[in-house]
Order: C-alpha cells, then structure tokens, then sequence
C-alpha cells in the first residue's frame, strides 16, 4: 500500500509515458515482486534482459504473472516463465550461454559466466562457484 502512494506521489502517469507498465494498488498486494537494481530496469522493459539469477534457492512461483521493482519505485510488469533451482556452474543444466544472452550479457562463453559471476558477488557476496543459484526467466507481460 506505502509503494502505491508512493507512485501516485511521483505522478504514475510518468511512468506510463515512459512505456513502463504498472500493476493496479491490488494487484501489486497479490503479485509476487523480483527488485532489481534501476540501472537494470531500461533492459528489461525493452526486453534485452529476461533472465536473473539470485543467490540461494528462492521461493518463487514456478510460473505466472509478477512485478520487476526496481529500488527507486519504477515497476514493470513481466510474466515468469520458468524458475531453475540449480547451482552456480557452467554447464548445460545450471549457467549456461542461452541463461548468459538472457541475462543481457555481452559474452555469452564462460568469460561471460566469469563476468556474471564477480556481478553477482557485489549482491551476494558469500555466493560461492557450485553454490546454490535461483535462476528466473521471465518476459514482459503482454
């Protein structure tokens, strides 16, 4: 409820000229959030991120409608398509290039898990190689 206000302060009529959606005062009770940082948000409403990996094994549901929401209040709605509970490898069951292009990686090889991987460790920063990862993939809600 403080988020709604909050919007309704900061003119949600913005954020639609913007082209970002945003879930009613209701649906926002009921819809389960991902927060990423707001640098991030910008891919993800144009759809070049649609992929996050998050330290430990979450709960998130396996499939269904939710709000990315970034730090600064700016929400978008995306559909989460499918939750992996895995660990932090590179392998074909775990990071792989296809979960590296959707998490908008520019090297989609194993330097690219390198890559993600010192990232992840600025959010998670006990996160270990073969420890365990959420990965969420996810698209823009139609």
């Amino acid at each position: 409820m403080k988020l709604h206000a909050l919007c309704l302060l900061f003119g949600l009529s913005l954020m639609f000229n913007m082209g970002i959606q945003s879930a009613t005062a209701g649906e926002e009770e009921r819809m389960q959030t991902i927060s990423f940082n707001p640098s991030l948000m910008n891919s993800i409403r144009t759809g070049q991120k649609t992929a996050t990996v998050r330290a430990g094994h979450r709960d998130y549901h396996l499939v269904g409608p939710a709000l990315a929401r970034a730090t600064d209040g700016t929400l978008i709605n995306i559909e989460i398509e499918e939750v992996l509970l895995t660990t932090y490898t590179w392998s074909d069951n775990a990071i792989n290039s296809e979960i590296l292009r959707r998490e908008n990686m520019r090297d989609t090889s194993i330097v690219g898990f390198e890559q993600l991987f010192d990232a992840l460790k600025y959010y998670y920063p006990s996160l270990e190689k073969d420890g365990p990862v959420t990965v969420v993939l996810f698209r823009l809600a139609e």
